[in-house]
């Protein structure tokens, strides 16, 4: 019996000093814890006072926001489509490769056909224009002719008028 209850004594202190042990860890845990904490909040202040500069660019943002907006494609590309846009990507680098004069002179090639995709593209932009301003004088052509035109009565009720 004596053996007994010393093994128990023993149980009781082992067991004492597990919950010791893991007193202390939680202790040593939370500690580290509250020292990670305190930088984040230095960091949450130091975003806070560079939210309130932030809001200065806001206007600026937003109007260089609407010019990137219409600059940006709407159109999203399906992976069919952004296959056959490689291939003939592909088929087109072959036949720039081949050209007698892109093997003559490469840089030259490819100067010349800037030079004149950039004039291409110039005229494009310039029949836009025009066609636009075509429109929008047809517009308001139509516009003033309504304005003159007076409203007049249906030719059923100008017939009573003259019997």
């Amino acid at each position: 019996r004596r053996q007994q209850t010393r093994d128990m004594g023993k149980r009781k202190e082992k067991g004492d000093k597990e919950k010791a042990k893991k007193s202390d860890f939680l202790q040593r845990l939370s500690a580290q814890k509250k020292i990670l904490k305190k930088p984040k909040k230095k960091k949450e202040q130091a975003i806070s006072t560079s939210l309130a500069t932030l809001k200065d660019l806001l206007p600026s943002l937003e109007e260089d926001s609407n010019v990137s907006s219409h600059l940006r494609s709407k159109h999203h590309i399906t992976p069919k489509q952004k296959a056959t846009l490689i291939n003939d990507e592909k088929n087109h680098f072959q036949a720039v490769i081949s050209h007698p004069a892109y093997k003559e002179d490469p840089l030259s090639a490819i100067e010349l056909h800037l030079k004149n995709f950039v004039e291409f593209e110039n005229s494009k932009v310039v029949k836009r224009n025009t066609l636009q301003n075509q429109v929008n004088q047809r517009s308001s052509i139509a516009a003033k002719k309504q304005k003159k035109k007076k409203p007049t009565a249906p030719k059923a009720q100008k017939k009573k008028k003259k019997e």
